[in-house]
């Protein structure tokens, strides 16, 4: 009997997920469990490969080529900006993250298999478009539109038993209750300041020697 695979990740780690898919797919036993100081995946009679180290991960995957490397950055950048969406947000809030997430994913369209939603690209990708999937079912918020590659591998995806049995209904739970912290990765600020100009930056008040009067809005003991 062979010996498991593990992995050490919270339930709702999308790269662990993406892990899981691939060992499964290659008829491989893997163990998951959520208890430990940091996410990894540990093969049989080899060290821990930390999950962030995508090099390294990719090393340690049987028969996976090096080429996956840009998908899988791609991947968890995309997953970072999804992180970051609290459909709750004041709307322009909401507004701006969408924005980010789909500059990600237009890096992301060329890369989906049009043919094999169950190939290594497609199991990679698989976590991401499914809770995509959730938040576009629950919220409304269409974070696939002008996107036909992603949105066909999408659908493919959800007839396929083998996703299925990983992302399924009780794992959507999981998400759905903490909107806007998924785990996996996690967001870099983004600085909006030169895209929305004056207005997107911090406010100041004037030195009190060039604040003025304003006419408008009743006696001089009003400035602005």
């Amino acid at each position: 009997m062979r010996k498991p695979w593990r992995l050490i990740a919270p339930a709702d780690h999308a790269l662990a997920d993406a892990v899981q898919l691939v060992l499964r797919a290659r008829q491989l036993p893997v163990l998951r469990d959520e208890c430990g100081p940091l996410p990894a995946l540990f093969a049989p009679d080899a060290d821990p490969v930390p999950l962030h180290d995508a090099a390294a991960l990719l090393a340690a995957l049987p028969d996976m080529p090096g080429t996956a490397l840009p998908l899988l950055g791609a991947m968890q950048s995309a997953q970072a900006r999804l992180a970051a969406i609290d459909p709750a947000a004041f709307p322009a809030d909401l507004d701006l993250t969408i924005y980010a997430l789909r500059q990600e994913l237009r890096a992301l369209e060329p890369l989906a298999p049009k043919t094999a939603p169950e190939s290594d690209a497609g199991l990679i990708m698989a976590p991401l478009l499914w809770r995509i999937g959730i938040y576009d079912l629950h919220f409304g918020l269409f974070l696939l539109s002008g996107l036909p590659g992603l949105t066909a591998l999408r659908a493919q995806q959800r007839i396929s038993p083998q996703i299925a049995g990983l992302l399924n209904a009780g794992a959507a739970l999981g998400i759905l209750q903490r909107p806007g912290r998924l785990t996996g990765a996690t967001a870099p600020p983004t600085d909006w300041s030169r895209a929305l100009g004056p207005e997107g930056r911090e406010k100041s008040l004037l030195p009190k020697a060039q604040r003025r009067k304003d006419p408008s809005i009743g006696s001089g003991g009003h400035i602005r």
